[in-house]
């Protein structure tokens, strides 16, 4: 934990970076790569340190107005998933078109949701929650402040979830490249600085553990903590290894930012094998023995997330799944005999 003496400085000494850059991954500036800002925002996370500027964050709601506020982490701020960016777009637009005032804040998310306790907005939209988070959400529940989370699996119990329905499609996936002759899927994301997910990881990360679970109907030896490898914050040596292994002869890559990182791998260690895509929003890829890809309804959940914000009674809990959309292929593509 951070003591009230940390400051912007020991955090870029901490992190290696000036404080400059520190600077711009709090307050979402660009001009830095997206596993710096990642890996400054979860260091920052992890301590619990409060910046001075958070309060100042927070745009006073306009008298008559009703204000919701959108707390977002480090996956929204670093543009991983480009599905998080239009669905919060999506939202803010049609909350102002109905008269609502909205703030978005990035980063130190339990200190966020307690300035909200202090300011008591009309409603609280929390992006890609987890577990960690449960104990303040129900906090904001009890002060009577609408909460609703998106992007979660793990809060349905607690106040109304919107997410996509992951498991669904992975076990589609699968499917898929199992029909046209896979053996052994890998799967490649985001998953931390380790090579490979810990179960606690796991267990945290609602979005990856169902995906898990979808491909292990299709594939039951697949195994998170072996087959799901992480690009290790721009260091995938382990990633580079599984494939020039060639013990993986499919993939399932995770966002359209991973998908690219994927391609550039595959092109370096001179391999093409089979890959399906999650959370694509545009088939304009260069594809590698590309199949099909997924792509989330940002516009639907946005619109299920304000019709739940905005009804006059408010649900105590619900759990709802969007599927998502399974785009037509570009071209066919056969897997060719062993």
């Amino acid at each position: 934990m951070a003591d009230k003496k940390t400051t912007i400085q020991h955090i870029a000494k901490a992190c290696g970076v000036t404080t400059a850059t520190v600077s711009r991954a709090i307050n979402n500036k660009p001009g830095m790569r997206d596993e710096l800002r990642k890996h400054i925002l979860q260091y920052i996370e992890s301590i619990g340190w409060t910046c001075k500027s958070l309060k100042s964050r927070f745009i006073p709601a306009s008298e008559g107005t009703r204000h919701v506020v959108m707390l977002g982490n480090i996956w929204t701020a670093s543009g991983t998933f480009i599905q998080m960016e239009n669905t919060l777009g999506i939202l803010i637009e049609k909350l102002s078109a109905n008269g609502f005032s909205s703030s978005v804040v990035y980063g130190n998310t339990v200190e966020a949701i307690r300035q909200c306790l202090e300011i008591k907005p009309y409603a609280v939209v929390m992006l890609y929650s987890s577990l960690i988070f449960n104990v303040e959400l129900e906090k904001l529940k009890a002060a009577g402040i609408r909460v609703i989370v998106i992007y979660g699996s793990d809060t349905g119990h607690i106040c109304p979830t919107i997410q996509s329905d992951h498991k669904g499609a992975a076990s589609l996936a699968a499917a898929k490249l199992v029909k046209n002759g896979a053996k052994r899927i890998g799967l490649f994301g985001g998953f931390g600085m380790l090579p490979h997910p810990s179960e606690e990881y796991i267990a945290q990360n609602s979005r990856l553990k169902e995906l898990c679970l979808g491909i292990q109907t299709a594939v039951p030896t697949f195994k998170a903590e072996l087959d799901a490898v992480s690009d290790s914050y721009g260091n995938p040596e382990e990633f580079r290894n599984m494939l020039k292994s060639g013990d993986y002869d499919s993939w399932i890559c995770i966002g359209r930012k991973f998908f690219n990182a994927f391609c550039f791998y595959c092109n370096e260690s001179g391999v093409q094998v089979p890959v399906i895509i999650f959370g694509s929003e545009t088939d304009a890829y260069d594809p590698l023995l590309r199949y099909d890809h997924f792509s989330e309804e940002s516009d639907k959940i946005a619109m299920l997330a304000f019709k739940i914000l905005s009804s006059e009674v408010f649900p105590e809990s619900m759990e709802y799944n969007i599927p998502y959309v399974w785009k037509e292929k570009i071209r066919t593509v056969t897997l060719s005999p062993s």
